[in-house]
């Protein structure tokens, strides 16, 4: 299917999600490199969620979800919009005997074990060019009547801080200025104008 718009207006990077995706995407890959998809199954969470689709997702466990919460904004925003990206993650195992939830049972950790993990692993985590991790809750999911006996739910937010738009990777593709006109006065008098070519129009 044909894009909408052209990429001079709308850059693919910039529809792509840019620093919203990239900020994903290194979530995921650091909660694959502390809980291997070997061991642990990975599930992405999507905005809405049903009880129908919370059952797929749980299918398999132990299972880590991610999904996105926000782009906050700063409280002092000047000409560029920056703000801290918000990710949910979830953090789920389930385990024969009740007290195993809590400590594990010697093989899968329980939610004692994964919560240590998680936090150490993503708190104060850099992302090239992107920005600082931070884990700025970790509670346990209880009450929810949506949690099965014998599993134990974890939710997380972890947010990237202070995340502004990659503007040089994507102002590449915009209609670049190839010329600029400039015209000079000297003592009142108007000097002959002056075409600069900054660009190469090819």
């Amino acid at each position: 299917m044909a894009r909408p718009f052209a990429d001079n207006q709308y850059p693919a990077v910039l529809v792509g999600g840019n620093v919203v995706t990239r900020g994903f995407l290194a979530i995921q890959d650091r909660l694959k490199q502390i809980f291997p998809p070997s061991l642990y199954t990975h599930r992405i969470v999507p905005p809405k969620i049903s009880p129908e689709m919370w059952k797929t997702l749980i299918a398999h466990t132990p299972m880590i979800g991610i999904g996105w919460a926000g782009w906050v904004p700063t409280r002092q925003l000047g000409t560029e919009f920056r703000g801290d990206l918000v990710f949910a993650v979830f953090l789920l195992t389930k385990q024969r005997k009740l007290e195993d939830l809590y400590l594990g049972d010697g093989k899968v950790p329980g939610v004692f074990g994964e919560s240590a993990m998680a936090t150490f692993m993503l708190h104060n985590f850099i992302e090239p060019d992107i920005g600082r991790c931070v884990v700025r809750q970790c509670t346990a999911v209880g009450a929810a009547d949506w949690v099965p006996d014998g599993q134990a739910i974890v939710a997380m937010d972890v947010a990237i801080e202070n995340v502004g738009f990659d503007c040089f990777e994507w102002q590449q593709q915009l209609d670049a200025f190839l010329r600029r006109g400039e015209q000079f006065q000297v003592d009142g008098a108007d000097q002959p104008a002056t075409t600069l070519t900054i660009g190469d129009p090819s």
